[in-house]
């Protein structure tokens, strides 16, 4: 709410403030019920002299208080200027405040971006330091826990191949075992691995057809490499039934 000084009004007008508080306090009562309460204030003691009580009056409590003076020169030019300096404060209010809100909000989303900035950045550091620990044990599991399937650097496999009594490759077998794909995505080693990555390749639709027979010093079951693609793939999004690895 704008008010003016009741001093500063005194001064306008020519007059001693302790008079124009008198003529203030008279009317006192008339003035709040028709223009709400007169905020009064005790001023700062000026050299041994007593603390003069002033008040802020708002434009209709001091515009009343001056239609109670005479309408010398003096006076109708105060009430012009006092007319005038709220005209211009509410101009001023009406301009700079909106412009001041816009601010406030421009810095405020600002700083919900610079928040989420660096939220992200403290996301991305936890996930590249989980990711840095796996890829110590394991890189490979390391860059399909992280989605990039096509990252990863294959490692050279036997491939077996039948000949004849000359040596003349006659049949070539290039799959993989459970062993190769137990370790490959994470299941560790041992009979318990295997099972469990047999139980995940089921639940994603790896049938007992898929396998095939491949001669070695014994026959061993393998799946065709050309399904590693899929399978990979199928790790990288998270795929299947399998216990996952801490932080997926």
């Amino acid at each position: 709410m704008l008010v003016v000084d009741s001093r500063l009004i005194a001064q306008e007008l020519g007059i001693e403030h302790e008079s124009f508080m008198k003529t203030l306090t008279t009317h006192e009562s008339s003035i709040q019920q028709a223009f709400g309460i007169i905020r009064f204030e005790i001023g700062k003691i000026i050299g041994r002299g007593r603390p003069a009580r002033f008040a802020w009056l708002t434009e209709d409590q001091a515009t009343f208080v001056m239609t109670l003076s005479r309408n010398t020169e003096r006076v109708v030019q105060c009430k012009l200027n006092l007319v005038k300096a709220f005209s211009e404060a509410k101009q001023v209010i009406q301009q700079v405040i909106p412009a001041q809100q816009q601010e406030i909000e421009k810095l405020r989303l600002e700083l919900e971006v610079a928040r989420a900035q660096e939220r992200k950045f403290l996301v991305q550091e936890r996930v590249t330091a989980k990711l840095d620990m796996l890829s110590r044990s394991n890189p490979v599991i390391a860059a399909l826990a992280a989605g990039k399937a096509d990252a990863v650097i294959e490692k050279e496999h036997p491939i077996t191949v039948l000949v004849d009594q000359h040596g003349r490759p006659i049949e070539q077998f290039d799959g993989v075992g459970i062993t190769f794909l137990a370790k490959q995505y994470g299941f560790g080693r041992g009979k318990k691995a295997n099972d469990r990555c047999r139980a995940w390749l089921r639940s994603l639709g790896i049938k007992d057809s898929d396998w095939v027979e491949e001669p070695s010093a014994h026959v061993t079951r393998k799946l065709p490499r050309e399904l590693l693609a899929r399978l990979d793939q199928a790790f990288s999004a998270k795929q299947g039934d399998r216990q996952f690895f801490v932080g997926e």
